[in-house]
């Protein structure tokens, strides 16, 4: 609803909506980070939240507080439960946790930088104060909430109040799909062998009618009717406009899918597996890709919408993570690093636990050139394993890397009683470390003599 209102990017939600969505929830109010409690305004709008959510919620709404150990924790901690006296809004203990470990706030920091688009020596206020919002054991919150011991007792509340479980959800798929005075399997059938009929207008097959007749078993005993029906209302929209669209994937292991008109793939020509696509032993929908062509893609997308109802149709974003050298050039940026550098380290890093972080500017590059590895290590993803060792390790390799390099300069490493080359494109052969080109390998660094 606040996307709808609002244009791309941007979301508009006010205080009305919650209160009008708040049915079931379990809502927290935060205070404001300045350390002056209390403050008029925010305990006004306190006590109107509160007043607008009574009976709405599933437990009345109550006031957050968490310790930061900044020096006024206790004071702050007073003056929020005697505003929550005040207002009538229980305090609840807060962990404002963001990272799992106290060695983490480095990332934290480097991870914010990145965020506002300048460097960790920039942030200012914007970085941690300290390493305390991390995850911490009972016995610690205890201690830190020992004046207000309510306020940890009641996140036990919040817990007994919250009781959703994965295996609540279900997929839910239009009605508009099923053919009046039919059930979706029975709508299926129907329009199976109304598609077998026109794939074979000189009978089925008998091979193929025993694979359909299987395959349908399996999707009515998984209850997957109204999924097929789904995808096939779609494509038979795009083939009434004359819009080219074609299934694929596993979806092709499948002489339902042949007969709507969803794939392509002749069961009687082929031998499929259909349980590569549906299994019993999964306990999942299947995966129907279907391709349309690009031109007319927004054609779908828009019957849809007018099919469905925004409200019930929507586009799925497909979020990426960093790989290993664009989390490497990002972290440079935040640790001011120039971007010549960043690429050196970037193009550097090989294998698990290897390598070369040179650079022209030394006062820069020694130990930050190790604290970018170091943080886009985490920042990576499952690339991880490409960065380099913790920096306790990589004080002496870096050491050992540049006694390599010297000596890859003098005429490159010998293998096999003869000095190592490598090809550059489709130029002659150059040494190891000739500071002309670029090392074609992935597992060699092209190393700079004036990085030495």
């Amino acid at each position: 609803m606040g996307k709808l209102r609002a244009p791309k990017g941007e979301c508009r939600i006010g205080r009305e909506d919650l209160v009008a969505h708040a049915e079931g929830q379990v809502l927290v109010a935060l205070p404001p980070p300045s350390p002056a409690l209390p403050d008029a305004g925010f305990a006004e709008r306190l006590r109107c939240d509160a007043e607008a959510l009574q009976g709405r919620t599933a437990l009345p709404l109550m006031l957050g507080a968490a310790v930061g150990l900044r020096g006024d924790d206790q004071r702050r901690l007073d003056a929020l439960a005697a505003l929550a006296d005040a207002v009538g809004t229980p305090l609840v203990a807060l962990g404002d946790v963001r990272y799992h470990a106290p060695e983490r706030r480095a990332l934290a920091d480097v991870l914010t930088a990145i965020r506002l688009g300048c460097t960790v020596e920039e942030l200012g206020f914007a970085a941690e104060a300290n390493a305390e919002r991390h995850l911490k054991s009972p016995e610690e919150i205890a201690r830190l909430f020992a004046r207000h011991p309510q306020a940890v007792a009641r996140t036990l509340e919040v817990v007994a109040a919250c009781r959703f479980s994965l295996d609540d959800l279900r997929y839910d798929y239009p009605d508009e799909i099923v053919e009046p005075g039919r059930t979706a399997q029975e709508t299926l059938v129907a329009r199976t062998w109304e598609g077998a009929a026109e794939r074979w207008p000189a009978g089925v097959p008998d091979p193929v009618r025993e694979r359909i007749e299987h395959e349908l078993a399996l999707i009515a005993q998984l209850d997957y009717a109204p999924y097929f029906l789904t995808v096939h209302e779609i494509v038979r929209f795009a083939r009434s406009r004359g819009i080219l669209c074609q299934g694929r994937g596993s979806a092709a292991n499948s002489a339902v899918c042949y007969v709507l008109g969803i794939t392509a793939v002749d069961p009687a020509k082929h031998d499929l597996l259909f349980e590569r696509f549906v299994s019993a032993a999964r306990r999942e929908p299947p995966d129907i890709d279907v391709d349309f062509e690009h031109e007319r893609r927004e054609e779908v997308i828009q019957w849809i919408y007018d099919r469905y109802g925004r409200d019930r149709a929507g586009l799925a974003a497909t979020v990426i993570h960093w790989r290993t050298r664009m989390a490497v050039r990002e972290v440079g940026k935040a640790l001011g690093l120039s971007e010549d550098v960043t690429g050196r380290i970037a193009e550097a890093t090989w294998g698990p636990g290897r390598e070369v972080l040179l650079a022209r500017d030394r006062p820069r590059a020694g130990a930050r050139s190790l604290g970018t590895a170091a943080c886009a290590c985490p920042v990576a993803g499952g690339a991880a394993h490409r960065l380099s060792p913790p920096p306790l390790a990589a004080r002496g390799r870096v050491r050992d890397h540049a006694r390599a390099a010297r000596r890859t300069l003098r005429g490159g490493e010998r293998r096999h009683g003869r000095p190592h080359h490598h090809r550059v494109g489709q130029g002659r052969p150059r040494p190891l470390g000739n500071p002309e080109g670029r090392c074609a390998r992935p597992r060699h660094a092209h190393l700079h003599p004036q990085g030495l």
